[in-house]
Parts: C-alpha cells; structure tokens; sequence
C-alpha cells in the first residue's frame, strides 16, 4: 500500500487523473510483486490493494474489511493451497485485526488524529523542507494542538506514540519471534532507533516504520522522505551505523549469524535484542 500510495502522490503532482493513477498505481504494484517474489502474503496485499485502486476507479470507495474478505475469499478459491500458507494466514489476520480494532484503538486514546494536516499537505511540506529557511515548519505547523508540547505526561505526543507502541507494536514482535523460536533455537531481533532527522521530523516522524531500510540498503538517494531525513550534519553517524546494519545483513546472509566486527559488541539472540542507533558523529549500539 505504500507503493501505490506514493504512486499516487507523484502522479497527483504531476496533474494526472484518476484513471491514469489507478493505471500507473497498477503497474508499480505488478512490478514489485516480480521484484520480491510472489509470496502468499505479498500477493493477499497486492490483490486488496488492487481491489481498493479499482473501487476508486469505479467511484466506490469499500470498506477496507470488505476488501480484505474478498481478497482472501478470492484468493482462496483461486488456490486452496493459500490456506496452509502461515505468511498468507498472519497476513490476512494481522490486517484484519488492524481494520477491526483501530477505531476503538483510536477512541481508547483520545480519538483525534496525531496530525493536524493531511497527508496531501504533509508531502508538500517534505518536498519544500530547508532546514535553513526562517520559514521552515515546526512541530505546531503538523501534529494536533492536543498533543503538544509533544513531551508532555500520558497526553503528549511522544507519549501517545508509546502507548500505541506498548499496545500494538510489542505484543506483535512478541508473539512472532517466540512463535518462531519453536521452530529454531536461534532468532535475531534488533531495534531501529535512530532519529537524527533535521527538526521537526526527528520527533514527527523518530525512528519510524521503515526507516531502517535505506541504513541497510546504503541507499540514501532520492525519495519521498530523504528531504527531510538526511542532512550534512546526521551524515557521519547515519553513514557509520548504515555501515554496521550492512555489515550485519551480510554476514547473516552469508553464515545465518548477522556477528561482525562493526558491531563492538556480541548480538545476542532473541528474547535479546539489538538497538541501532547514532548521534550526529557515530553509531551508539547496544544489547537490550
């Protein structure tokens, strides 16, 4: 959903309509399919996402439940063998779960959106962010007058943002790793929290979801959040804790045992983890 999403977008700035976002939008969801391989969980999400793009096509925006219950539906019958697949069943039940719980979620923590503005306008603001302009955008131009100042007690924005990573996020991680730790004695986990960012990202955004992905990858090029999370001055540390992330993945691609040297220290297995992190000059690793 966040190819087509940023699909979308670019083609939205670019003027095209609806039919040619829809088309576009298609057309990066079939190729990302190829590039990652059609796994049955990659395909549940392709198929729903597919199914919304061509509700909104037709003009008649679904219900996000009724578009995964006809995917996996759909799917089913397509190939029964999807029902013995555990990535196609913690898919479906994990979006499932989401669709159904997050508006009581919602309500339980106060009911108002973190943010004040749209995602349409939040992405304006991404694309035009100079760190150095008197006019740059504070944390009172995006997030919701409510959770301000953000570090306030129970009700700031800081703090919502733990209590929906202590309710939803934790119990997920959880159950996963020790679920796959029946099947082999050893699991890695590590923690991504490096928030750098130029002001306000790194406390609109943090260390959020993803975000670890170009540290990984060393790929810091252009993107739809590079404006506004690289700058000269994160670049030390952010390239040196890139540098150990990579040099994790490649020695656990190469051995199944992501141990290096860039690391300082011993990555113990789950229920262990690793955080990765840096301040402005160099990485700040440790075991948790």
């Amino acid at each position: 959903m966040i190819i087509v999403a940023a699909v979308f977008w670019l083609v939205s700035l670019a003027g095209g309509g609806r039919t040619l976002r829809v088309v576009l939008a298609l057309l990066a969801l079939g190729a990302f399919v190829v590039l990652v391989t059609p796994e049955p969980s990659v395909v549940r999400a392709a198929v729903m996402a597919a199914l919304a793009m061509l509700s909104i096509l037709l003009g008649r925006p679904s219900a996000g439940l009724a578009m995964l219950s006809l995917a996996v539906c759909g799917l089913l019958i397509a190939d029964p063998w999807f029902a013995g697949s555990p990535g196609f069943a913690l898919s479906a039940a994990a979006t499932g779960a989401l669709l159904v719980l997050f508006a009581p979620l919602l309500a339980a923590l106060g009911g108002k959106p973190g943010f004040r503005i749209d995602d349409a306008a939040r992405f304006r603001m991404m694309q035009s962010f100079d760190a150095q302009s008197p006019n740059a955008p504070g944390l009172a131009d995006i997030i919701d007058a409510a959770y301000l100042p953000v570090d306030t007690p129970v009700t700031g924005y800081n703090a919502r943002m733990a209590q929906l990573t202590h309710l939803f996020a934790d119990p997920s991680r959880d159950q996963l790793l020790n679920t796959l730790r029946t099947r082999q004695a050893e699991v890695w986990s590590y923690r991504f929290d490096w928030a750098r960012q130029p002001a306000p990202w790194n406390t609109v955004y943090g260390a959020a979801h993803a975000f670890d992905l170009p540290f990984l990858f060393g790929n810091f090029g252009p993107s739809v959040f590079s404006r506004v999370t690289n700058s000269t001055a994160n670049a030390p540390g952010r390239l040196a804790l890139s540098n150990a992330m990579m040099a994790s993945l490649k020695a656990f691609m190469q051995t199944g045992d992501p141990q290096n040297a860039a690391l300082g220290q011993t990555w113990k297995p789950w229920p262990s983890s690793l955080v990765f992190d840096a301040d402005l000059g160099a990485t700040r690793i440790r075991l948790q």
